[in-house]
């Protein structure tokens, strides 16, 4: 897990080129061309891209592990509703 304190140049040389990388899939994906469906593999290139660098700063590339660890995500039993009669 990267922090702004312990982060080391090499790592954000790395994480500023997977963010041009996944940029760049993102342009292609959402305005690339249609008639070959290239697009579909720039979305696919982008979401490991994404998980890569999600890895990389958080130490998952889980997005529900960090939404739990975040305390954006609840599991368990849903309380049932009364009905009034």
């Amino acid at each position: 897990m990267i922090t702004p304190e312990n982060i080391t140049r090499k790592q954000a040389k790395k994480l500023v080129k997977l963010l041009e990388q996944e940029t760049r899939c993102e342009i292609m994906a959402r305005f690339g061309r249609f008639d070959n469906l290239e697009y579909g593999d720039y979305a696919r290139k982008q979401i490991e891209l994404k998980d890569k660098i999600r890895k990389m700063l958080f130490g998952t590339s889980i997005v529900v592990e960090l939404g739990h660890q975040w305390n954006m995500l609840q599991f368990g039993k849903r309380k049932k509703k009364k009905i009034k009669d």
